[in-house]
């Protein structure tokens, strides 16, 4: 085999991952994160690391393996882009609110570039954001990422191998490029699709409210207002209202779970084994049933940030307040917007 046919195979060998394994793949890399955290004292930073590789880890697309590994790139590009505007955007107040319209429309770019797996890569991306506006991380984010494509090739490679060493190699068949019929060509501003440039200005006065609000407040945490805005505001109207019903009751419940995990002050290891568990539940049961999700990445969430069974109930508190202000903005907002439910 030629080296240039070996590139063809592997990149254009069939890619199918079920949504098990999917989950599995993603909780096995938050795994050496954690460890690898733990080993170099990482503290807080380790967020960035853990939460950039397991965003390129978790998506799962089907088909030749070059569209998944393409996808995976692209959002490395993009979690490292938003981190280090979110590192400028601490730097300065008034650049922040500036930046924030920035990621806005960054958001709806990302919406039309991956129309499928868009949730994939906004959701860290506004986790990574606010994570280096209050702790310039944005090293240990790049180095996720890269930790997160690495791993990519590698299982890649492995599956490869697998099926080349049995001779059940799949490749997607070339096919025939036929000329389309030309289409009226949708109504462009800026680039974004008029809905979504819509959906962009409704995510820019969220966040610069997010901004105004979280300068005025003394809790550590209050991002947690605007970003929950940003992962619940949908395109329309009554989508939003029923993420944001879905996104309270599992972080609700997620903060019940969390108190009793972290009351019952479990060992480090204990603690990282309940971490991964909440990744993989995370990741393989959210796009069904996002309320349930939500109890499992909340849960990680104060597993992650909680040091102690003292502080338990000032991050529960920050999480379930800031969770519910966060989806009564998106809520306003939206509504504000009532015309683009005809679009």
């Amino acid at each position: 085999m030629t080296i240039r046919q070996f590139k063809h195979d592997f990149l254009e060998n069939e890619y199918f991952l079920s949504p098990h394994k999917n989950a599995l793949f993603s909780a096995i890399n938050v795994a050496l994160c954690i460890a690898a955290a733990y080993h170099f004292e990482l503290g807080i930073c380790a967020g960035g690391l853990i939460i950039g590789a397991q965003s390129i880890t978790g998506i799962n697309r089907q088909g030749p393996f070059r569209i998944r590994l393409g996808l995976a790139w692209k959002g490395a590009l993009v979690l490292s882009f938003v981190a280090l505007i979110g590192f400028f955007a601490g730097q300065n107040f008034l650049f922040s609110l500036g930046l924030a319209v920035v990621l806005a429309f960054c958001f709806g770019w990302c919406r039309q570039i991956f129309p499928l797996n868009w949730p994939d890569i906004i959701i860290p991306s506004g986790v990574l954001f606010y994570m280096n506006y209050t702790t310039p991380m944005v090293g240990y984010t790049l180095l996720g990422t890269i930790i997160g494509l690495s791993l990519e090739l590698i299982l890649g490679l492995i599956i490869y191998m697998k099926r080349y060493l049995t001779h059940k190699i799949i490749t997607a068949p070339s096919a025939e490029k036929l000329p389309s019929p030309p289409d009226k060509p949708d109504k462009k501003i800026l680039g974004l699709n008029e809905y979504l440039f819509i959906y962009s200005i409704e995510l820019s006065i969220i966040l610069i409210a997010g901004f105004l609000i979280m300068r005025n407040t003394a809790y550590p945490h209050a991002y947690w207002m605007p970003l929950t805005a940003i992962i619940v505001l949908k395109v329309g109207r009554r989508t939003t209202l029923k993420r944001v019903g879905e996104r309270t009751l599992g972080t609700l419940a997620g903060c019940l779970l969390g108190s009793i995990l972290i009351y019952l002050a479990p060992t480090p290891f204990i603690k990282s084994l309940l971490m991964v568990s909440c990744i993989y539940f995370w990741v393989r049961i959210f796009q069904k049933n996002y309320s349930a999700g939500t109890v499992f990445i909340t849960t990680f969430v104060l597993l992650l940030l909680n040091e102690g069974p003292t502080d338990v109930y000032t991050i529960v508190f920050e999480r379930g307040i800031f969770t519910i202000l966060g989806g009564v903005i998106a809520i306003a907002v939206s509504l504000a917007f009532l015309r683009k439910e005809r679009l």
